[in-house]
This record gives structure tokens, sequence and C-alpha cells, in this order.
């Protein structure tokens, strides 16, 4: 589809869809150097046992990362 990229390093790239039924304007871009990671509790880490629609509404968990 279509979309627009921003010259930043890294670079963000814009998609224009639908997000739960209303236009939205969804931007995607990738990260270095990482602090932090992000993950759902281990309630949440089982495929066959979580609707991915509920991660929507669900708890994120901030994680120091380890140096080295």
């Amino acid at each position: 589809g279509n979309h627009e990229t921003h010259g930043r390093t890294p670079p963000v790239h814009v998609f224009r869809g639908t997000f739960a039924g209303q236009p939205a304007q969804i931007k995607v871009t990738s990260v270095v150097g990482h602090v932090f990671s992000t993950d759902f509790p281990s309630a949440y880490q089982s495929w066959d046992k979580t609707d991915p629609k509920d991660l929507f509404s669900a708890p994120v968990e901030r994680i120091a990362e380890k140096k080295g």
C-alpha cells in the first residue's frame, strides 16, 4: 500500500489504515540501544490460551535490560 517515510535515523514509516474500526495513522520505526524492554505478564504468554484482542487492554511490564 501507500506509505510515507520520514528521513530520520532510524526512519519512521507512516501508513494510513484502520484500527478498531476507525481511520488511523500508523507509524512504524525501529530502535537502537534498548534500555528497557516491555512484555506482557506470564498470564498472557501462552499463544494457545490468550485471545490476541485481550492484549490491547492487558497490563505491560517494563524490564531493565542487562548490561553487556
